[in-house]
């Protein structure tokens, strides 16, 4: 047994060792060729007990060593306030600064010149920690949804969408050649109001707009059609509103995903479709060349990605 004064109460501390004496060892003055020995005893898992003190609350320490770790102090996180708005909060940060959480990603706000962490599809809440299911989607204007290009429609191909608005202005849908804009593309907007409908063969848009206004918060179905350089517009039960397109090309190449209720680059698309924004509104049915699209999310649906 070995002991030496324990904490500061007065008691002693007793570690008990069990050991095996080698055989012919005397007792050696401390040099530096026994300091091995110590070292083996640092090692050695070992119980601490205490003699019975009449002291009250006192606490049982074991002595430092090389095994132990000094205490650490943790710093608290400080906590973010939650985010109660159906559009994603601003930050004033740009993408390349904004760290977003988990399921979201981030897209550039044109308009604050900030940014904003958009949830991925199906996901919601200010961490996207929310789950939720999508039957009919919803666009606050700054939300999209991805499916396939455009498939066996570079010649001809008709598109029927039922949509309630809740603004004037946004982008319904957008497929192209690139996602800018530039070269082929077919588009549908909103614009003051009206259904613009724009496609570019490659030498020159044709642009058709709708004979009447939508009324915000009521049901519309929009019908776009294109037959090789020739295209037509019909809202409701108005009479289609036809234009052909510019130049000799009667095809459209479709590389880019189709984006429906907006884009991520829709404040870009702004010359080519004539809305610097996504549609704010909900969607209820979308049928590409006599096939209706099931709209959830993939695998459910034909949804590919989102925001």
């Amino acid at each position: 047994l070995r002991s030496h004064p324990g904490p500061p109460s007065g008691q002693n501390v007793v570690y008990r060792m069990s050991t095996v004496d080698p055989p012919n060892v005397t007792d050696q003055p401390f040099s530096s060729t026994t300091a091995f020995i110590f070292q083996d005893f640092m090692d050695l898992d070992f119980t601490v007990t205490a003699e019975p003190s009449s002291a009250p609350d006192t606490t049982i320490t074991t002595p430092f060593t090389t095994t132990s770790t000094p205490p650490s102090t943790t710093t608290a996180t400080p906590t973010i306030s939650p985010w109660r708005g159906e559009v994603p909060r601003v930050y004033e940060l740009g993408c390349e600064d904004t760290v977003c959480p988990s399921d979201s990603f981030c897209l550039s706000d044109d308009e604050s010149r900030g940014s904003r962490c958009h949830c991925n599809l199906g996901r919601r809440g200010d961490t996207c920690s929310e789950v939720i299911t999508i039957n009919f989607p919803r666009f606050y204007g700054y939300s999209h949804m991805t499916f396939e290009p455009l498939k066996n429609s570079y010649q001809t191909f008709q598109i029927i969408l039922e949509f309630k608005a809740e603004s004037e202005d946004g982008l319904l849908l957008y497929c192209g050649e690139n996602e800018y804009g530039h070269g082929d593309f077919m588009s549908l907007a909103l614009v003051r109001g009206k259904l613009h409908y724009r496609f570019n063969c490659g030498t020159g848009p044709a642009q058709i707009v709708s004979e009447s206004r939508i009324v915000l918060g009521q049901w519309h179905t929009v019908t776009v059609f294109r037959d090789g350089m020739s295209g037509w517009i019909r809202m409701d039960n108005d009479n289609p509103i036809s234009a052909r397109s510019q130049g000799q090309y009667t095809k459209i190449t479709f590389r880019s995903p189709l984006y429906v209720g907006g884009s991520p680059n829709a404040y870009g698309l702004l010359k080519a479709t004539g809305a610097n924004r996504g549609f704010a509104g909900c969607l209820q049915r979308l049928t590409i060349n006599n096939k209706v699209t099931d709209i959830r999310p993939w695998p459910l649906g034909k949804a590919l990605s989102g925001a």
